[in-house]
């Protein structure tokens, strides 16, 4: 993880996302990088779905049958 003196905060994306700069690569990424539904394009209510399904501790596996 970096530290946050490493990065710069930058505009935001189409999405409203907040997006850094690495002052070191000088890389740009959002805040939600890494993420399991990172730059997934997925409606909100899907999202919403998969996550009370996480939360009710299923599998991944299952999880992409039912959606």
């Amino acid at each position: 993880m970096e530290r946050e003196e490493d990065t710069i905060k930058r505009e935001k994306n189409r999405a409203g996302h907040q997006l850094y700069r690495c002052l070191h690569c000088n890389h740009t990424f959002s805040e939600t990088p890494l993420t399991s539904l990172y730059q997934k394009h997925l409606p909100e209510t899907e999202i919403i779905n998969i996550c009370k399904l996480l939360a009710k501790k299923n599998e991944i596996r299952p999880i992409e049958e039912i959606t």
